[in-house]
């Protein structure tokens, strides 16, 4: 019955993460010109029995859909799986000015309706421009003027606000925008934003661009680098300029010498070029309010919390103190409270754990602090109240936020030999008895008289336990003599230690990009583990031999599949390069999953 109900579980389990899985995705270029022509997208991690794309009166749907698909197979931990991908393509023309949505799409994928995200589509007027197709319009935009001015191409840094207070976090992003071909950016070189704690954003490489409104004009886009700021010191910073190296192709004409140079045109050149962002000014305002005690530069809007584990304990037990400060701000920047323990109190350095997530709209998370504390003698103790004050942004004043006062009692344990009972208003008594008086170590070990090593348990001992290493090396010696005497067992018991040594030489291979070598190194390696696992030489040696092997020494037919396939990849990328497509590290990875795999049932 138990069994039955964790299958049923297990199924239950496996169709929710399946359903979970599949995922509906609509791309559009963002915003087009009145009359273009520009394709919508949608693709799908799955095999749907019927797509739905919801009708539109903002837009003419001159085409669609276009399907396609595409498949993978992946091994990971000797287990194949395989993925799908349908897309579905629509081709549409712009009809009106404004802001326009295409709204769900709806896919069916094993009985179950998954809808797509909306689009966004905004069209701008193109009085000034004839209609064009999208392809057309971005082939105008990048190959017809042969120079280029700041208007085509240009770098910006663009930050979400300019007047802030000190401490309050700024996003800063540094942004490319061109009209013109951009084939490659090769060198960055971002602003030293001093007078700010930078603090990066995690930004996705650029490897396309994306097309925006600029004043009007369509202009294709991609984003550098994000960062978030925090200014450091009051008044005017400036953002120094930053600056990128990259490559142009422009349309140059060229002197005809035949009429395939008529026939053929103008020619394209590519062209280094350096762009330089414009300065820019973060007016930063000084904290104002009389500033609390316990304030330490904390500045946003947080939560703030302070317990300890247990009030009454005896001597020389550990007590945890627990801080926690949670919230949005400057979370990264923040000091541990300041805490005023008790002087019969012994306090380790705290144990700090932070869970801090920066983006674009500023810093939040959560940062604790436990400090262990041990009384050394009993009596009744007070811990003040910890406070926290931080600087509120929203209504421009400080807070203060404190615990209780943490009472501790503390009871005579079996290790205090003081003798004393402390409460917490004797602490002049105690800093002097702290001076004046020296604990008794006892620590001096006496023998009773006529007690010598001589003949004693340890002298004993000492005799013994070499002469009984001495015959465990010897038998262990002749073991090893014997299982070296017996060749194929040592081929067999060696295999697997041969083989990583020869996965640490593919992966070396894999570090310095020889791409052919890498795949002659991986088929030796696992052709060579096969015969020193199975016996067989290397002369005699083939798929057939081999599978009739592992299949009598248990092997699934499953992970034969695999050592097969990645062997096949490996001959194939030698003999016909450019054939494999795959991550060369995955590769790597599934060999040595199957050799791990196999090992269980090889002996």
């Amino acid at each position: 019955m138990i069994k039955r109900l964790f299958f049923i579980v297990g199924i239950l389990l496996n169709l929710i993460l399946s359903a979970q899985s599949i995922r509906v995705e609509g791309i559009g270029p963002g915003v087009v010109r009145l009359g273009e022509q520009f394709s919508v997208n949608y693709s799908i991690n799955g095999n749907p029995s019927s797509f739905n794309l919801p009708a539109t009166t903002d837009f003419n749907l001159l085409a669609g859909p276009n399907t396609s698909s595409s498949s993978s197979v992946q091994i990971i931990n000797g287990k194949m799986s395989q993925s799908v991908e349908i897309g579905y393509s629509y081709i549409f023309q712009a009809i009106k000015v404004g802001k326009f949505t295409i709204g769900q799409a709806k896919a069916v994928v094993d009985g179950k309706t998954y809808a797509s995200n909306a689009v966004q589509i905004e069209v701008i007027n193109s009085a000034n421009q004839p209609a064009q197709t999208q392809s057309q319009q971005n082939q105008s935009q990048q190959t017809t003027a042969p120079d280029f001015n700041n208007e085509d191409l240009f770098l910006r840094v663009i930050v979400n606000k300019s007047n802030v207070y000190k401490g309050d976090p700024v996003s800063a992003t540094i942004k490319v925008f061109t009209r013109i071909e951009l084939v490659g950016i090769e060198k960055v070189e971002l602003p030293n934003f001093n007078g700010f704690y930078q603090q990066p954003i995690e930004t996705p490489q650029l490897s396309s661009l994306t097309r925006e409104n600029v004043n009007g004009q369509i202009y294709n886009t991609g984003v550098i680098q994000n960062v978030l700021l925090f200014p450091q010191k009051d008044g005017k910073i400036v953002i120094n300029a930053a600056e990128i190296q990259c490559v142009i192709r422009k349309k140059v004409a060229r002197q005809a010498r035949s009429v395939f140079d008529d026939f053929f045109g103008a020619g394209y050149q590519d062209v280094r070029v350096k762009v330089s962002s414009n300065p820019v000014t973060i007016n930063v305002k000084p904290l104002s309010g009389a500033v609390p005690a316990s304030f330490n530069g904390a500045v946003g809007k947080f939560n703030f919390s302070a317990s300890i584990d247990k009030n009454s304990v005896k001597s020389n037990d550990a007590i945890t103190l627990k801080v926690a400060i949670s919230g949005s701000g400057n979370l990264k920047l923040l000091e541990a409270p300041k805490i005023n323990f008790p002087s019969d109190f012994e306090v380790y350095n705290p144990e700090l754990k932070t869970e801090i997530n920066n983006t674009l709209a500023g810093s939040s998370g959560k940062k604790s602090y436990e400090y262990i504390m041990i009384p050394r003698h009993a009596g009744s103790f007070t811990i003040p109240a910890v406070e926290f004050a931080y600087f509120d942004l929203v209504t421009g004043k400080y807070v203060v936020k404190k615990s209780t006062n943490f009472q501790i009692e503390v009871a005579k344990g079996p290790d205090d030999a003081s003798g004393a009972v402390i409460t917490s208003a004797s602490k002049v008594d105690i800093k002097v008895l702290g001076k004046d008086i020296r604990y008794i170590k006892r620590e001096t070990k006496l023998k009773k008289n006529g007690e010598y090593f001589l003949g004693s348990l340890l002298f004993w001992l000492g005799l013994l336990v070499p002469s009984f290493i001495f015959i465990v090396v010897v038998l262990w010696r002749r073991k090893s003599i014997s299982e070296n005497a017996n060749k194929v067992a040592t081929r067999n018991r060696k295999a697997s230690m041969v083989v990583k040594n020869r996965f640490k030489l593919v992966r070396k291979l894999l570090k310095q990009g020889a791409r052919e070598k890498f795949f002659e190194e991986l088929s030796r390696a696992l052709w060579g583990y096969i015969s020193d696992k199975l016996s067989i030489s290397m002369a005699d040696l083939s798929k057939d031999s081999a599978t009739i092997i592992l299949k009598e020494k248990g092997v699934s037919d499953e992970r034969i599949y695999s050592l097969w396939s990645v062997i096949d990849t490996c001959e194939f990328a030698r003999y016909a390069p450019g054939s494999i497509q795959d991550d060369l590290s995955t590769i790597l990875k599934n060999a040595e999953d199957i050799v791990f795999l196999m090992e269980d049932n090889i002996r």
